[in-house]
């Protein structure tokens, strides 16, 4: 009660009272054409296929734009009006979406019906406004999460990325919420996890009575004139605006670059919907300079005057409330906190509220300097290009206020997601414990746990002809050059996830297998249709140890599936995994 009662007051005093900071004048505009040359550079250091960069003032209707490389392979080059999915830039969208709609309460324009006794802020409780719905592995998280709780990423769970799949429904995520594993007690540790993202925009939809997707076009789309932005592949790809997707990480060595489709294979509403929330935004420079300035000026319409966004609402998730990194990454970087839908953290004295974003085939970085009265958009269709984004827009932060230039490509050359986050290592000593000698094809059959949409059915080579198993033989077989030396002590799967479609299991020892989780394309993309596939996790980066019991195999323990950290206790998988698969057929 005392930590619920601090929250509110938290809540309600940085809602209301923002204190006078100092501001910087930029000491030049008109900055990108001072770093095309530059940027043109770094872009081709980094094989980034497309990108488009603006640069965005508060008080000053122009618009600074810069764009380099292709926005299609027939040779289209990127521009303003490119789309690009904006990923996890999606996130502030959702948390501002949800204040809307907590305004709307608050001032009597939505007067759908709340549960008896419920009123709406930023603390109520997900329980109580999802009643019967609302439910986590941990009581006391079940109780007590509030609706900043969940967008500050502080709710113990991790990120467990590949419980939600295509084709699965909004509702159907918050259902199986309940059987995610935590790893920390409740507010004890930022987190990142998507799934809450997804949780809040069913809330904005449940109560708003309309799609999530329909609000946030209602209520900020259109009182912004982005007449570009959806979160409908197909509304983009018909405009032919969308930008064509390529990875730099593609093969066994992580160093092919190959066109993919759009992530999201499945386009049903039901899909858009699950990826809505945490990170569906499609957009283009252009319009997102609407939205920047916008932020910049409080949430005000600086061509219309609307105030769009309660300024009060736009305090709330740009203020922050967990630690996402405790000390600064670089000596001119402070630490960084997280609100909601947006991280704050400055560079050289300057402040700035910033969040990136990544899909297969999309990376994006928004930065807000709301003393300053400046933003940067940075967009490609290339991933995994948050730290060079970052590197870039640092360079235009060091000219517009004078600063002495760093190479931040030279210090971020060999970062990447997992470096700006590394998961711990995984415990993959065997210890004393026997393992097991049981042939490979004991391990053969169906696993599932209740928390992962659907079920993960293993195979072995060879295969019963015309069984679903030959099929995911004959697609590795294609792609992986491995396949032959290696097939006799590896287990396959197509598991379709959002991100993606395959998983193999390489037998180390007895029990204990390596775990690579892999998008196939046996008839490659593009104009390239050589067979490929891409791998979204290193070598050694997740295992897997089978438990068995009287000799029969009960499940399958998983370690290094971004949904941990749990130190691996060998022999004890059920109990020490991050993730435990129940056999339920052979």
């Amino acid at each position: 009660m005392l930590w619920d009662n601090a929250l509110h007051w938290l809540v309600s005093l940085t809602s209301a009272i923002q204190l006078p900071l100092v501001s910087y004048v930029p000491a030049s505009t008109g900055v990108l054409p001072k770093v095309t040359k530059y940027f043109d550079a770094v872009a081709r250091e980094f094989k980034i296929p497309g990108l488009s960069i603006a640069v965005v003032y508060a008080d000053k209707a122009e618009t600074e734009y810069y764009n380099f490389g292709l926005r299609a392979e027939e040779g289209d080059p990127s521009s303003e009006d490119t789309l690009y999915c904006i990923a996890s830039n999606s996130k502030a969208f959702t948390a501002i979406a949800l204040g809307i709609l907590i305004d709307d309460f608050k001032h009597g324009r939505n007067v759908t019906a709340l549960p008896p006794g419920v009123e709406l802020d930023w603390t109520t409780k997900a329980v109580d406004l999802l009643p019967g719905e609302w439910k986590l592995k941990d009581e006391l998280a079940t109780a007590k999460t509030s609706l900043i709780d969940m967008l500050s990423h502080v709710t113990g769970l991790p990120r467990h990325e590949f419980s939600y799949a295509l084709g699965e429904s909004i509702d159907e995520l918050v259902e199986r919420l309940q059987y995610l594993e935590p790893t920390y007690e409740f507010r004890e540790k930022f987190q990142y996890n998507n799934q809450m993202y997804g949780a809040a925009s069913y809330i904005v939809s449940k109560y708003s009575k309309q799609s999530y997707m329909s609000f946030v076009d209602e209520r900020i789309f259109k009182p912004l004139g982005m007449k570009s932005s959806t979160y409908f592949p197909d509304v983009a790809f018909s405009s032919g605006k969308l930008a064509e997707t390529w990875l730099n990480t593609a093969g066994p060595y992580f160093n092919e670059t190959r066109r993919v489709p759009y992530f999201l294979e499945d386009r049903s509403e039901a899909t858009i919907g699950l990826s809505a929330g945490p990170g569906g935004v499609i957009s283009s420079t252009k319009d997102l300079t609407h939205w920047v300035r916008t932020l910049l000026r409080g949430g005000e319409n600086p061509s219309t005057g609307e105030q769009v966004i309660p300024k009060q609402v736009l305090d709330t998730v740009t203020t922050g409330r967990s630690i996402q990194m405790a000390r600064g990454m670089f000596p001119e970087l402070s630490p960084q906190v997280y609100g909601a839908g947006w991280y704050r953290w400055a560079y050289a004295g300057h402040e700035l509220v910033q969040h990136e974003g990544s899909v297969p085939g999309f990376s994006s970085a928004i930065e807000l300097l709301p003393n300053d009265g400046v933003g940067i958009i940075a967009l490609s269709n290339g991933y995994e290009l948050g730290p060079i984004l970052l590197a870039l827009t640092g360079r235009i932060v060091e000219e517009l206020f004078d600063l002495p230039h760093i190479d931040w490509p030279g210090r971020l050359r060999n970062a990447s997601a997992a470096d700006m986050d590394s998961p711990p290592e995984v415990h993959r000593a065997s210890s004393h414990v026997p393992l097991e000698v049981l042939p490979l094809s004991q391990f053969v059959g169906t696993y599932e746990n209740p928390g992962y949409y659907g079920s993960l059915t293993l195979c072995t080579w060879p295969s019963k002809p015309g069984s679903a198993c030959e099929q995911v033989l004959e697609d590795y077989a294609l792609v992986d050059p491995d396949f032959a030396a290696k097939n006799a002590t590896t287990l396959y799967a197509n598991w379709r996830r959002v991100f993606v479609s395959h998983v193999k299991l390489e037998q180390v020892d007895g029990t204990f297998f390596n775990v690579q989780a892999d998008s196939l394309y046996v008839k490659g993309y593009g104009e390239d249709t050589s067979p490929f596939f891409v791998r979204a996790n290193p070598p050694g980066g997740a295992v897997a140890e089978f438990g068995i019991k009287d000799g029969v195999v009960t499940g399958l323990g998983a370690w290094g599936v971004a949904a941990g950290p749990r130190e691996r206790i060998p022999g004890q998988p059920e109990e020490s995994s991050e993730v435990w698969f129940h056999k339920i057929s052979a």
